[in-house]
């Protein structure tokens, strides 16, 4: 199947680019001892920013404490 898509910028010789919508980005940083804490957390924080939030993207980074 071969679909093609006109839009307005085709007709009017307009050829800037469309915009694309910007993603939902989400960071979280956790240090390593609160998952030794909590197992599930990461569980929790994906979820949380995926389903409450409406995340895109989550960019999760876990430290180590010094």
């Amino acid at each position: 199947m071969l679909t093609h898509h006109h839009d307005r910028r085709d007709r009017d010789g307009d050829q800037t680019p469309r915009r694309l919508p910007e993603l939902r980005r989400y960071s979280a940083v956790v240090p390593a001892k609160l998952l030794d804490e909590q197992g599930c957390l990461i569980d929790e924080l994906i979820q949380f920013a995926f389903d409450t939030l409406g995340a895109q993207l989550l960019d999760l980074r876990i430290y180590e404490a010094t």
